[in-house]
């Protein structure tokens, strides 16, 4: 369902509270029978479209920046099969909106681990969200990041970490949709729209897991990399596009889930099923 449901709801019910109340207003002055049952459906479709815009509100918070011109959600014309990198804009799916990269108060705390882990992903898998990819390398060439071949696996970007405890945090992107000749495909992070606070993650690296709980989700928009470099090695950076633009034909946002690692183990405790 698209990003945009909630206020196409909130205006059909206001559409609804006013063809109700009109009609209660012509059966009031043509003293036709039964005005008043018209009037309380107006008021309640009113009253339904209000408590939609509400919420509507409370749980976003978008703040619009250019958007440049892409061959796909991850591409930029000038540099073919190249992912230009976004910056994160004020906005959280969820229930708050939080400036400055803070992490979302009740997220489970960081524990400590026994050992380091130096394998780079192989496999990141969200249950609750049906997603099950293999992980690959993606380079940086000229100073871009190349994603010409990902396809629908998920890409570790060069430059970031590239292992659990690492400096910095590990930087995993997917496509929303990738073509692939004239064929349109679903890509690796499709579902990550409706990802919420303390969804797991787990990242496999050859015989070991880690398991990390969303903690934030925010709006990005192509012009900066910095927050991108998290020093954090004890979260993971999940990005892919967003906002598709009909009129532009384009994805005008990108999506970034950061999540915090809570425990490693072995692959016999914390495997998952592979598709």
């Amino acid at each position: 369902m698209s990003s945009y449901w909630l206020p196409v709801l909130t205006a059909f019910g206001w559409g609804m509270a006013a063809a109700y109340a009109l009609e209660a207003l012509w059966r009031l002055r043509a003293r036709r029978k039964r005005p008043w049952p018209f009037l309380c459906l107006a008021l309640t479709c009113a009253g339904l479209a209000m408590a939609l815009g509400n919420f509507e509100l409370g749980i976003r918070n978008y703040e619009g920046g250019e958007v440049p011109h892409f061959v796909s959600h991850l591409t930029e014309p000038s540099v073919p099969g190249t992912l230009s990198v976004p910056v994160i804009r004020n906005y959280e799916l969820g229930i708050r909106n939080y400036e400055g990269g803070e992490a979302t108060p009740g997220a489970s705390p960081i524990t400590d681990f026994a050992s380091p882990i130096t394998t780079s992903p192989t496999r990141l898998s969200i249950p609750r969200l049906d997603i099950n990819r293999p992980v690959v390398a993606v380079p940086l060439v000229d100073g871009v990041w190349d994603v010409a071949d990902l396809g629908g696996d998920v890409g570790l970007l060069a430059t970031t970490g590239q292992h659990p405890g690492d400096d910095l945090a590990m930087v995993l992107a997917g496509h929303m949709t990738f073509a692939d000749g004239r064929l349109l495909f679903t890509g690796a992070f499709a579902e990550l729209q409706y990802a919420t606070y303390g969804t797991e993650i787990v990242v496999e690296m050859g015989a070991e897991t880690a398991v990390y709980q969303v903690s934030e989700i925010r709006r990005l928009a192509p012009d900066d990399v910095d927050d991108l470099y998290l020093a954090d090695g004890d979260s993971i950076l999940l990005i892919t596009c967003t906002d598709w633009n009909d009129s532009t034909g384009l994805y005008a946002n990108r999506l970034l889930v950061r999540a915090t690692r809570i425990k490693s183990g072995s692959l016999g405790i914390q495997g998952v099923d592979r598709q």
